[in-house]
């Protein structure tokens, strides 16, 4: 676009632009792509029964660590849907790409 840091424009506005998802977004939806490729997976898949394990190791000091899940459910909940209803949604591949895309 030609525009410099003297110019002073803000990155939304230059991504806008140039139609260009910001790094947040792209990553949030390539989560929220796979997530729903493992919903879709069979039940005695190796990598959906990792997935479903619980840990059981005990917790280190300090603040509590996030887990994966609870990162996918606060991006669903930005988004205005629960686990449950996001589930439901993922079975059907073309309308989770739809929900993706939002």
């Amino acid at each position: 676009m030609g525009v410099t840091r003297r110019d002073r424009i803000r990155n939304e506005s230059i991504r806008e632009d140039l139609q260009v998802e910001s790094l947040e977004e792209f990553i949030e939806r390539r989560q929220l792509e796979w997530w729903g490729h493992l919903n879709r997976m069979e039940e005695d898949t190796m990598t959906r029964r990792i997935w479903d394990a619980k840990d059981v190791r005990k917790r280190r000091r300090g603040r509590p660590e996030r887990s994966w899940g609870q990162v996918i459910a606060e991006i669903l909940n930005k988004r205005g849907t629960n686990i449950p209803e996001a589930r439901r949604i993922s079975l059907d591949r073309k309308k989770w790409r739809e929900y993706i895309q939002m």
